[in-house]
């Protein structure tokens, strides 16, 4: 067959890999035999995006943010810990404005719970995360929170782009 398109780099900065295939079209018979999948002659691949990444990379786009945070049974507290550190830190890497970055966080166990509506105000975002954000245990009802983030997103900018993390 012919060669796919390189496919779009897997890496914005610090250098990536693009790659490029052959399908095989029919099986092969009798003795017949096709080249594996990773075989040079059915799979290529290249560098791509070498320019160093960026030390405190930081998003200014347009763009409704909503951080869906598991707070199941699914960690032990020093874990859940460890992701509330990562929340909080991921909040600095957005500049939040009316032009740019508008962010809210729900949680998720056996029930979905808004930690923050949709806002501006990353200092609200991060008392909130400190004071609402809570270890619930119990289950695991990833569907609740991902619903959770739908229904706020309904409640966004109808021209920003709408982000689920």
């Amino acid at each position: 067959s012919k060669w796919s398109s390189w496919k779009a780099c897997n890496r914005a900065c610090g250098g990536g890999t693009q790659r490029k295939v052959r399908r095989v079209l029919a099986p092969a018979r009798g003795s017949g035999r096709c080249p594996k999948a990773l075989h040079s002659r059915r799979y290529k691949r290249r560098p791509c995006n070498p320019s160093p990444c960026p030390p405190d990379p930081t998003c200014e786009t347009k763009l409704d943010v909503v951080l869906v945070v598991d707070s199941s049974g699914s960690w032990t507290a020093k874990g859940f810990d460890v992701v509330t550190q990562f929340v909080t830190g991921l909040v600095d890497r957005y500049k939040l404005g009316k032009n740019k970055v508008k962010l809210g966080i729900t949680e998720f166990s056996k029930d979905a719970t808004v930690v923050k509506s949709l806002t501006f105000d990353a200092t609200a975002i991060k008392q909130a995360v400190t004071s609402r954000l809570k270890f619930r245990r119990g289950l695991t009802d990833m569907a609740k929170g991902l619903l959770s983030a739908d229904k706020m997103l309904l409640e966004g900018r109808k021209d920003a782009q709408s982000e689920v993390i």
